[in-house]
């Protein structure tokens, strides 16, 4: 055995289980939020029109709804993690802002 694949054993055999399901189910909750995304596109187009960004609203929205099917697809099936949770921490970081900007200005 070289040492790739005793690297890659040990990395087999010390892999919480765990994980792959919370991967999962974010993945899941992710394509869903997508979904209801496509199906009521009005929502996504007024809360963007909403916030203090100034982006193209159609680019903006085209962008949330693909980063959310693909992204969520791509946790699900563990296929290239990485670049899915890049692609959508943006989306993400702007949810918080989105979310948290209206509550701020009323206290």
């Amino acid at each position: 055995m070289n040492l790739i694949h005793r690297i890659e054993h040990w990395g087999n055999v010390h892999h919480p289980q765990w994980i792959d399901y919370l991967r999962i189910a974010l993945g899941i909750m992710i394509f869903a939020k997508g979904v209801t995304f496509v199906n009521d596109r009005q929502v996504v187009e007024h809360m963007i029109e909403q916030s203090s960004f100034h982006l193209s609203v159609w680019g903006a929205v085209h962008y949330v709804v693909f980063t959310h099917l693909v992204g969520g697809l791509f946790l699900i099936l563990g296929f290239q993690t990485r670049l899915a949770s890049l692609l959508l921490l943006p989306v993400l970081v702007g949810a918080v802002f989105l979310l948290i900007s209206p509550m701020v200005l009323v206290m």
